[in-house]
């Protein structure tokens, strides 16, 4: 049970980290619309936040929802 909640807390650091990934892609200018999207911080952002939502689904898996929103907060 205790697990879960670990894996719960981990998704929505990584989650943190992976959004400043992407805001620190969003302050640089880019030349074209196609650099924007395809350079490091963003794929890697985007590829974070995908593996962060596999996460917390596990995580679901043995928290209750009601205890969900109050893990996702604390991060």
């Amino acid at each position: 049970m205790v697990k879960y909640y670990v894996i719960m807390i981990i998704s929505g650091i990584l989650s943190s980290f992976s959004q400043i990934l992407l805001k620190k892609s969003a302050e640089k200018k880019k030349d074209s619309v196609i650099k924007e999207y395809l350079n490091p911080y963003v794929i890697i952002g985007y590829l974070i936040m995908a593996f962060c939502m596999v996460l917390t689904m596990i995580g679901f898996k043995g928290v209750p929802f009601k205890y969900g929103a109050v893990l996702e907060s604390l991060t």
